[in-house]
This record gives C-alpha cells, structure tokens and sequence, in this order.
C-alpha cells in the first residue's frame, strides 16, 4: 500500500505545467505560420525565414516567468518566518493557501493542553472546585457552602490529605508570568498542584518541611507514581486507584536485598516493582 502512494503536485505547479504545454504549443504554432507564410507567400529563401521563426519562438519564451515565481514564493516564505512558521520548501506556502480542510490533533489546537480538577469525591464527600486553568484561583464548596482552605483540615481531612499528596507527590511547577500561569511539567500533575494551591497549601513550603527522600517514577506498565518523605516516613503513592488506594496511609518497612543495599516496601499488600530498588537514606526517617 505504501509503495503504491504517489507523491501529489502543488496547484501552482500543475497550473504552471499546464501554462508551460499550451504556450509551447502556441509558440510552435506562430512559428510553423509564420515559416509557412514566407515561404508561400512572400517568396523568401527558406533559409532566412527559418532563422526568423526560430528567433520568434526564442524570443517568445518568457525566461523570467521562473524567477518570478520564485521571488512570489520567497516572499510568502519570509511573512510565514514572521509568524513562526518555518517553511522547507518554497511551493509548500502556495500548498497552504490552497488548503480548504486542516485534519489536526486537538491538543493545543482546539484544546489549551490545559487540565483542571473540577470534583474531588473522598470519603464520601463531593468537593466542587471552582475556576479554570493552572491559576489557583477557585473557591472548594460541598454543595452550595463554600469550603475554606483553613477549614479544609477539620471539616474534610481526607480532602485536605489528598491535596498535600497531590502537592508532595509531584514533579511539575507552576509560575506566574506576565499575568498568566504557566506549567513545567505534565498536565496531569499541573491540575493536581492547582488543586493543592486552590486548598491553601504552598508546595515549595511544605517541600521544605517534608523533603523528598526518593521516588518511584510513574510508568504506565505499573500505572502509580509514589514518593518517600521525611518527617514522619510517609510513602505517598498517586495513580491507578486499584494500584495507589492499599498503599495510602500506610508507612514504608525496610527489607534487605543483600549487602548492595536495601528496598522499601509499603505494609498494605502493595510493593514496588521487583527492579525497582529504593536507594537508602543516609538515615532512616524519625
């Protein structure tokens, strides 16, 4: 199927190859009259009037038609640079004003590549988060009651638990620039840290006050991400809620492997992947 794929023309192309044929034929034509009515009908050496209709069909070749087009071209190359929009070859400009349908990935085309968190069920509560976007601007509400951030702790603790998981768990960051919020990191996790921030937690802070001892990188083979903390040894784990849910709120116990070094393993019925190996703190956590 492959090999049966033909390599199309541009429109300008086939238009200027259609143009090329019907202006050689034309050219012969004036030519061939022209050779014939002087020959016939001025009496005239043949020669001389063969040298002539040459000359004609020399001169009526337009050998500036392809500098021309070439130049058109350029110019349209240089205003597509002056939109960010670099261009390989130069008939491929004339192909995009030609085009009547764009098929794309709606990432980042139709959609922001933007993802927000917009209900957090737990516990049997049903947070609504308000706002749009990665700026932590947005009130959490149960129902039509607003939510506080200072009273997330004692009126929804898991809550409040799942948002600094969101926040510890997590390699992504967000800025402010030049009045908007922007991601470094994966979408997923840009929605979670929202979510943290929205919760009145600030995750530089709390990674200052709990510090990352190691991490389990997420893969979708195992489909969870999980993270060690000091303070307290918590195990933080996030992903595939058949994978993270027996390892919450559980603490990590420590199982050699020989005298290389040893690994962490969660007490809930959930381990990590046998190649993956935790490296040992300097110190166990308090």
């Amino acid at each position: 199927m492959l090999e049966s794929v033909e390599t199309g023309t541009t429109p300008l192309l086939r238009r200027m190859e259609h143009f090329g044929r019907t202006l050689t034929l034309v050219i012969l034509a004036a030519a061939t009259l022209m050779f014939v009515f002087g020959v016939v009908v001025r009496q005239m050496p043949a020669a001389e009037i063969f040298m002539a209709a040459v000359g004609l069909a020399v001169a009526a070749i337009p050998e500036g038609l392809p500098a021309i087009m070439t130049i058109a071209l350029a110019i349209g190359v240089q205003r597509m640079a002056a939109r960010h929009a670099v261009i390989r070859r130069l008939p491929a400009v004339e192909t995009l004003g030609s085009v009547t349908v764009i098929c794309s990935d709606k990432t980042g085309t139709l959609t922001r590549n933007e993802m927000t968190v917009q209900q957090v069920l737990c516990d049997g509560l049903t947070v609504d988060v308000e706002g749009a976007g990665y700026a932590p601007l947005g009130r959490l509400a149960i129902g039509a009651e607003a939510l506080p951030p200072g009273d997330l702790a004692t009126r929804a603790p898991a809550v409040a638990a799942l948002a600094e998981a969101a926040a510890l768990c997590n390699d992504a960051s967000l800025h402010e620039q030049d009045g908007r919020w922007q991601l470094a990191g994966d979408p997923t996790e840009g929605a979670l840290l929202t979510l943290a921030l929205k919760a009145g937690l600030n995750p530089a802070e709390l990674g200052v006050e709990r510090p990352r001892l190691d991490v389990i990188p997420f893969e979708s083979e195992h489909r969870f991400m999980a993270t060690l903390h000091a303070a307290n040894g918590s195990t933080v784990p996030m992903g595939a809620a058949s994978r993270s849910t027996p390892a919450a709120g559980t603490r990590p116990s420590r199982r050699r492997r020989g005298p290389a070094g040893a690994c962490w393993r969660w007490r809930g019925g959930l381990c990590p992947p046998a190649r993956r190996t935790w490296t040992t703190p300097t110190s166990p956590p308090a």
